[in-house]
């Protein structure tokens, strides 16, 4: 001990250690020391538990084993010996507790895959702003809105139709109309309430308000109706296809309407108009209402034609209107034929529209003379939250 001391403070009268006075940097001052290490040669073990010795004791810590390493490293120590209750039981504990960690992982990434699936559907059941009240735990409180303009259409002879087909051909059918409709209105601000057999509703100025609501249910009808010039039934290649179309403008009450299948539904007067609109219509014409109209006149972009006043139930005598175009011929359309859109939806019931059914045709969804909506103003159908009387 006196030699060690003697060493340390050599040359120095005030017996300070030269360690402490040494002008060198921390950092190489640390590496300049010995660090302790037991004598290997005095240790009576095997090999595998002095290598762990050495791998637990590295100066750099990313290559020292971690604690479920060193635990499987050491598991030989107990071969050939037995175990007791209790490390079994902990054994098994540990087991389990990884099992249940994995699980609950894999179990976490479907929850998550499922929800993903669900949020898709709502946002395709709703309007996006309404789905993600609903998605974020909010309440959908009924609105008014003051103006929206409403789009009625089916198709004129459709129980017909029906009588002549299988019912696989005519879900065939109605999925080849559907997808090429859903392609047109995508490119218009417009909301598809419904679609019930051949009944299509769709609508613009909610859950958005917009001032050209009318413009956009008008010009989008135009193009529907053009759309179907070269539209054809794949099992009746020569049927043409008769649409029917109906608008009207005016105030209506929106709201969610339903717990385990909600729906967006719309109240008011003005859904019962434009679906008489549509009923007293004729095939492949556009019929309006004089709201319609006065809204569209403001942009002096549509031709009209006066049909004269005809009879609607609960309104008496009123002055209705075709709607025959825009004035500008050069105007272009919104709609691409060649949208992914449409042909990836069609191409899913290409192997379905070549089977064959063998049950009765369906009986239609419209029960009158005329197919798929009669004239006469009474009781038209029943098409989801709405119904006209």
């Amino acid at each position: 001990t006196t030699t060690t001391t003697t060493t340390t403070t050599t040359n120095n009268p005030n017996g300070v250690s030269n360690f402490h006075q040494n002008q060198t940097q921390p950092g190489k001052q640390i590496d300049a020391l010995v660090l302790f290490r037991p004598d290997m040669r005095i240790i009576h073990c095997p090999h595998y538990i002095t290598d762990i010795m050495r791998d637990c004791w590295s100066e750099q810590p990313e290559l020292r084993p971690d604690l479920n390493t060193i635990k499987r490293r050491l598991q030989r120590m107990r071969h050939g010996k037995r175990h007791n209750i209790v490390d079994n039981m902990m054994e098994m504990m540990e087991r389990y507790a990884n099992n249940l960690e994995d699980t609950v992982l894999e179990r976490t990434a479907q929850l998550q895959e499922e929800k993903k699936k669900t949020e898709m559907l709502l946002y395709r059941m709703l309007p996006t702003s309404v789905a993600s009240q609903l998605l974020t735990g909010g309440q959908v409180v009924p609105e008014s809105f003051e103006a929206v303009t409403i789009f009625f259409s089916d198709i004129v002879g459709f129980t017909q139709l029906s009588s002549r087909s299988t019912p696989m051909q005519v879900v065939v059918f109605l999925n080849d109309l559907y997808t090429l409709f859903d392609a047109i209105i995508s490119e218009y601000n417009v909301y598809k309430v419904e679609t019930i057999g051949d009944a299509y509703m769709v609508v613009s100025g909610l859950p958005e308000r917009i001032s050209d609501h009318a413009n956009e249910i008008a010009s989008m009808a135009i193009e529907l109706l053009k759309s179907v010039e070269d539209f054809k039934i794949r099992h009746l290649p020569r049927e043409v296809l008769q649409l029917r179309i109906g608008l009207h403008t005016g105030p209506v009450v929106a709201g969610v309407v339903g717990t385990t299948m909600p729906r967006y539904c719309l109240f008011g007067d003005t859904v019962n108009t434009a679906s008489r609109m549509e009923s007293h219509g004729e095939a492949l014409k556009i019929h309006t209402s004089p709201h319609t109209k006065k809204h569209l006149d403001k942009s002096d972009n549509y031709i009209f034609e006066s049909r004269g006043p005809i009879y609607i139930k609960g309104k008496g005598d009123i002055e209705t209107f075709w709607l025959l175009g825009h004035r500008d011929d050069t105007k272009q359309s919104r709609y691409d034929p060649n949208s992914a859109k449409l042909s990836n939806n069609i191409a899913l019931f290409d192997a379905i529209g070549q089977i064959e059914g063998k049950k009765k045709s369906p009986r239609a969804v419209h029960t009158n003379q005329q197919g798929g909506g009669g004239g006469g103003g009474g009781d038209h159908f029943k098409l989801g939250c709405y119904t006209k009387t």
